[in-house]
């Protein structure tokens, strides 16, 4: 004996809300996805951002406390060789060899030393400091095999900056280097900063199975219960 007309229907009507949870289900995980890379972007972006301004904090302590390091008691002008960006290169270095891969560096164009010599991401992120005038730049990307946070952040000429980069270009300042001449807003370089992201990415995805778990588990509770009705009637 052939379906009565209600049964067909109900079944018609338990297929097609079948494929409208599948496809709600699709789009819940798409959108899941997405949501948690952003989260995961979101709180690298505030620990990049929290780290650069730590050694901004170092990079204007020593710069502020010039006179300082350099006057001797008797008033005598003595340059003890500890500028800003001496000590924050130090820091930075010994911040990157006691922290399991994370690292900071000072990076431009026309570095006065090979450790200054930027890579890919880092001319990329002078580029746009320079021509757009953006004051940050970051990316997630793979380091070694590993998913890692790049972040640059602007370094740009202060006034205290121009004794040693300002004019006359071309002759030594005080550490023996030659001044360029740049002017006051120019940009020096950049802080460079890396994050590695396991831990964040590790969390996010087990947040994204539980949650993704849960809305898998509810829509088939829905769609068994709607054609236990339909074969039952």
């Amino acid at each position: 004996m052939g379906k009565t007309e209600p049964g067909r229907l109900s079944l018609k009507l338990a297929a097609l809300v079948t494929v409208v949870v599948v496809v709600a289900a699709a789009a819940y995980i798409a959108w899941t996805q997405w949501a948690q890379n952003a989260a995961v972007e979101s709180k690298v972006l505030a620990e990049a951002r929290t780290l650069n301004t730590e050694m901004s904090a170092v990079w204007d302590y020593i710069d502020e406390s010039q006179q300082a390091i350099n006057v001797n008691a008797d008033g005598t002008y003595d340059f003890k060789g500890i500028y800003c960006s001496m000590a924050g290169k130090a820091i930075a270095q010994r911040f990157t060899r006691d922290s399991d891969g994370y690292g900071i560096r000072y990076v431009r164009e026309n570095p006065r030393s090979a450790t200054d010599v930027p890579d890919e991401f880092e001319r990329a992120a002078l580029r746009r400091f320079t021509e757009d005038g953006a004051t940050e730049y970051y990316e997630m990307a793979e380091q070694d095999g590993k998913p890692v946070f790049r972040y640059a952040s602007v370094l740009e000429i202060k006034w205290n900056c121009l004794e040693c980069h300002g004019d006359p270009a071309g002759t030594p300042d005080e550490t023996g280097f030659l001044r360029e001449g740049m002017d006051l807003g120019d940009v020096a370089g950049a802080v460079s900063i890396t994050i590695p992201v396991d831990s964040y990415v590790r969390e996010s995805r087990a947040e994204f199975f539980r949650s993704v778990g849960f809305f898998i588990l509810l829509a088939a509770a829905i769609v068994a219960v709607l054609l236990s009705r339909c074969i039952g009637g």
